[in-house]
């Protein structure tokens, strides 16, 4: 049945906030529905390390230390590919990785994608609460592996691609991607100028967030973003930053912060809840009324602090 759908599976970590960062890359070339190559490094992002990322995904500085840079890692990414249409899970955040870096160092080098984030949203039914990765892959029964492991993070993307293509009886990707509602490929090429990237230091806290917010900063929004035009409201601490410059990350992108939740919300974004304040279910009376309108058929995205992370400016 899947003797068509033939692509490669591509994941990044980073070592900061900037896409031109990539500090580990996963590939995965699935042929006939089959998996017929692996590729797996760590990569010198020539940058500071976060610590915050560095808790997501483990790596250090000391690990990349002898590690090859992006030039080498992008000659084996060509090599690899090989005009196949790549896949990510969240491709916005593997492609801008490729975007950025090639603008970074002078690279140049294009190819097809699509998105098994995207396909999932639009094709599963019930909706689930959150589409990341080990949500979906674990509603497809593929669970136990070792999440924000580049290429262990493959392996479940690649699960889930061959799964929605089998639950919907799609012969090939055109098929799959056209059922999901999407007329054709994403295309990754030069056609942005890369800007450096600077530390992250986070301001001091405000009494009145919304007044402290600079709204003027939307105008310089990239209309193809994941926020754009997309109403996102905050529950529970962020670990990464203060809920302040999370608001404005999301102005950025074109997308509007709100103080509370209505039938107008289209994501909410969950830090890590306060069980003195929430109570023994860990679900702030955010997350209560988000449930509410979801059963009563609302669509809102329901994400944590990483999805978050990868999604800005995606």
């Amino acid at each position: 049945m899947l003797n068509e759908l033939n692509y490669v599976v591509i994941d990044f970590e980073t070592a900061n906030e900037s896409r031109a960062s990539a500090c580990s890359l996963g590939m995965l070339k699935v042929i006939d529905g089959k998996i017929t190559d692996s590729y797996y490094s760590l990569i010198n992002p020539e940058t500071y390390f976060d610590s915050y990322n560095t808790y997501i995904h483990g790596i250090t500085e000391e690990d990349v230390a002898s590690a090859p840079t992006y030039p080498t890692t992008a000659e084996n990414i060509q090599n690899f590919v090989d005009n196949l249409p790549v896949v990510a899970h969240f491709a916005p955040f593997d492609t801008g990785v490729i975007r950025e870096s090639n603008q970074r160092y002078g690279i140049h080098f294009e190819f097809d994608y699509f998105d098994s984030y995207s396909l999932s949203r639009s094709l599963i039914d019930p909706k689930l609460l959150s589409y990341k990765l080990n949500k979906v892959a674990d509603y497809f029964g593929y669970q136990s592996f070792e999440h924000h492991h580049a290429l262990e993070d493959c392996k479940a993307c690649s699960y889930i691609v061959n799964e929605l293509a089998r639950a919907f009886n799609a012969k090939s990707l055109d098929e799959l991607i056209k059922l999901a509602g999407y007329p054709q490929f994403g295309h990754v090429n030069q056609d942005e100028s890369w800007k450096p990237f600077r530390k992250r230091y986070s301001s001091g806290s405000s009494s009145d967030l919304f007044n402290s917010l600079d709204f003027s900063k939307a105008k310089d929004a990239n209309s193809a973003g994941y926020f754009y035009g997309k109403s996102v409201v905050f529950t529970g601490k962020l670990l990464s930053m203060q809920r302040k410059n999370a608001m404005q990350h999301v102005i950025n992108a074109g997308g509007n912060p709100q103080k509370g939740i209505n039938k107008m919300t289209n994501v909410l974004v969950v830090g890590k809840e306060d069980p003195k304040v929430v109570g023994s279910d860990g679900k702030s009376s955010k997350i209560k009324k988000v449930e509410q309108l979801l059963s009563d058929g609302l669509d809102i995205q329901i994400m944590d602090e990483d999805e978050f992370l990868k999604m800005i400016n995606g």
